[in-house]
């Protein structure tokens, strides 16, 4: 399927999907900019994209082009500093550095293919974010800089948390590319930059307009994308469904629910009962509107002080960091791959490699021994420790799908790739060295690199092999798990008069197609979530009226609106949660789809 002549390119996960109905008007009607996941300014200009050319994919499109534009990003910058460079070698020895370094750069595009396949905006925002580390880190010029801070500005409007979780090691890069750059600005290597030289350095005429500014325009683009982002959800429905939002992220993305039985204290003082509570562990939380953002808050604040002891967390993460440190295992599927290899060994080999290059460049003849190894450790123990400190967070916190993971590795990568190629094009040995002892590490130097190179590309073309059947498992798995998704829209769009409310859980195997073929007919799509992350929304509140919905549940009541579960699905908490608000229901089969989906009706009267 891989080879197929026409490949089938997916949104990894249906969030991905809602996100694309939202901005293209499938969710309401109408293409919307405030589309909740996205920044307002990408939101907006992908929502109007959608109103001048509404047949072109455009979210898919420009998710899959920025994430190709990335990756070749890293290509020309590597070409553009290893033409130059390889110059004075022989030509043998020019095409054999040149073709390592392609060859080193298509193994890691390889290894990446399955993202290509299955696209992620949090691993989109990953990739950008890592073609302006390696930018950064390698940076010859102001352009290269700004090259870096523009996708920098632009990746945080597309998925802001995962930017400001990667912006850590993009700012060590910017410290590692102005420190490389005063190094080589010295007369020569007789002693290591001060702490007063390395903090004054910026602000010095010559080099504020590279680095000062690179900093600050960072910074001004994060806060402009914060503030016209703050602007456009200004409206008081909107302020009110964003404190809902995030209340929901804590509690669905990292504490969890509490249980009712243990914890009815504390849902009494909000006269919850367990019924509603059900609600809020099956996610279909939509049905009742006493579940408001007030709520929500206070069970996120809650959760997080009844749930795990810190210490408990951080024990259990120091030993998960470890374990997936060094684990390398081969990959058992795209989703739950089950290790962390390649990636892990790959970004090893690469602090190794920068730590010998990095030693056997530095051969200043004033260097003590200790002063060598400090010259060559302190930039990849400095990654090392925010590396470190990004990990603990995410694995404290529980949340650590490869979405999250890969980009970490991404941009940890690129990092210690472009230091790689600074030592590469500015060793600090020369100018200090007589002829024989240059000539004697150079050398050395260029034997470290192949080698270092080879044992890359080994570990890499290891892992190459499974990337086929990987990608091919994974289409095949998530075609046959869309039949019954496919033949259940089209039964609902067989009456688009009719609202149908899906089961939150029975809905998450779904994925759609990257470039998917909507039609647009002005009306919104009459399948929706009883849950989610849209769902108290305006956008939300949008779309019921457009129905003739107040709400989920005068609309079931009603015979507006239809139920549809999973046929496996125990729903009989839907008939208790009835029961619990004083209005007597019942829960009635009245059609099956793909022999997989139940279409429930409600009916006031309890069924005899």
């Amino acid at each position: 399927m891989l080879l197929d002549a026409s490949p089938v390119f997916y949104l990894d996960l249906n969030d991905d999907a809602l996100i694309r109905d939202i901005v293209s008007g499938v969710y309401t009607g109408t293409p919307e900019a405030l589309d909740i996941q996205n920044l307002y300014p990408f939101g907006a200009l992908v929502s109007g994209l959608y109103r001048i050319l509404p047949d072109v994919p455009w979210f898919g499109l420009l998710l899959f082009l920025l994430q190709g534009v990335s990756v070749l990003v890293i290509l020309l910058q590597m070409l553009r500093i290893l033409l130059p460079l390889t110059k004075p070698a022989g030509a043998k020895k020019r095409a054999l550095i040149l073709t390592g370094a392609v060859l080193a750069w298509a193994a890691s595009a390889w290894l990446i293919l399955p993202h290509f396949f299955f696209v992620q905006y949090s691993v989109t925002v990953g990739l950008m974010a890592a073609a302006a580390a390696f930018l950064i880190v390698s940076a010859r010029s102001g352009a290269d800089l700004a090259g870096g801070v523009v996708l920098v500005g632009i990746a945080y409007c597309i998925r802001s948390e995962m930017l400001l979780l990667l912006l850590p090691m993009i700012l060590v890069a910017l410290l590692f590319s102005y420190t490389s750059e005063l190094t080589a600005s010295r007369a020569a290597n007789e002693a290591l930059p001060g702490i007063r030289e390395l903090i004054s350095y910026p602000f010095r005429t010559e080099h504020y307009r590279k680095f000062g500014l690179a900093f600050i325009g960072m910074i001004l683009l994060i806060a402009l994308g914060w503030g016209v982002n703050s602007i456009g959800y200004a409206h008081l429905d909107w302020d009110d469904f964003v404190r809902f939002f995030d209340a929901r992220t804590e509690v669905y993305d990292f504490t969890g629910v509490p249980d009712y039985d243990r914890n009815s204290g504390f849902y009494g003082t909000m006269d919850l009962s367990g019924e509603e509570v059900e609600l809020l562990e099956n996610y279909n939380f939509g049905l009742d509107d006493k579940i408001n953002a007030d709520v929500m808050a206070r069970v996120a604040s809650y959760a997080s002080r009844v749930g795990t002891p810190l210490s408990a967390r951080m024990g259990k993460a120091v030993s998960d960091y470890l374990y997936r440190l060094r684990h390398a295992g081969i990959p058992e599927q795209y989703t739950w791959p089950q290790t962390d290899a390649p990636w892990n060994l790959l970004a090893l080999l690469l602090y190794l490699s920068v730590f010998l290059l990095s030693f056997f460049s530095v051969r200043n003849r004033t260097f003590s021994a200790g002063k060598r190894v400090w010259a060559s450790l302190w930039q990849p123990l400095l990654l090392f420790a925010a590396r470190t400190t990004l990990w603990m967070y995410i694995l404290v916190r529980g949340r650590d799908p490869i979405r999250i993971t890969h980009p970490l590795y991404f941009v940890e990568i690129a990092v210690l790739a472009g230091m790689l190629l600074v030592r590469q094009k500015a060793p600090r040995a020369d100018v200090m060295q007589e002829g024989a002892d240059r000539e004697e590490n150079r050398r050395v130097v260029y034997s470290l690199s192949v080698v270092l190179t080879a044992t890359i590309l080994i570990v890499a073309a290891i892992y190459a092999t499974r990337v086929p059947s990987l990608i091919s498992e994974e289409q095949e798995r998530r075609e046959e798990a869309n039949e019954p998704y496919e033949e259940l829209r089209e039964y609902c769009a067989e009456d688009p008069s009719v609202l149908y409310f899906f089961d939150v859980y029975s809905s998450v195997a779904e994925t759609r197609p990257l470039f998917e073929e909507q039609e647009k007919t002005g009306d919104p799509d009459n399948l929706d979530l009883l849950g989610g992350w849209a769902v108290k929304s305006p956008a939300w509140q949008e779309k019921l009226e457009t129905f003739g919905v107040d709400d989920p549940q005068s609309a079931l009541l009603s015979g507006k609106a239809y139920f549809v579960a999973h046929k496996d699905s125990d729903i009989t908490w839907l008939e208790d949660y009835f029961d619990s608000v004083g209005v007597p229901a019942s829960v009635m089969d009245e059609d099956m789809v793909a022999d997989t989906f139940v279409i429930y009706r409600v009916r006031k009267e309890r069924k005899r």
